[in-house]
C-alpha cells in the first residue's frame, strides 16, 4: 500500500508497506526505522492512497 503520499517541488512521493492478511489477524509491515515495531495495526493512523493487489 502507498501511505503518506504528498507533492513536493512538483514531483509525487509516497512510502510503501506490506499489508498482510492471515486468518483473522490483518497487519502492516512497515520498514520505517523511527517505529519501535514493523509491525502496526493502527489502522486509524494509516490513509492508503492505492495498492498493488498480490495473490498467491
Amino acid at each position: 500500500m502507498a501511505i503518506k503520499w504528498r507533492m513536493e517541488q512538483g514531483k509525487p512521493f509516497w512510502h510503501w508497506v506490506v499489508f498482510v492478511r492471515e486468518g483473522n489477524e490483518a497487519n502492516v509491515l512497515d520498514s520505517k526505522k523511527a517505529l519501535k515495531s514493523n509491525i502496526r495495526r493502527d489502522f486509524g493512523r494509516i490513509k492508503p492512497k492505492w495498492y498493488i493487489g498480490v495473490s498467491n
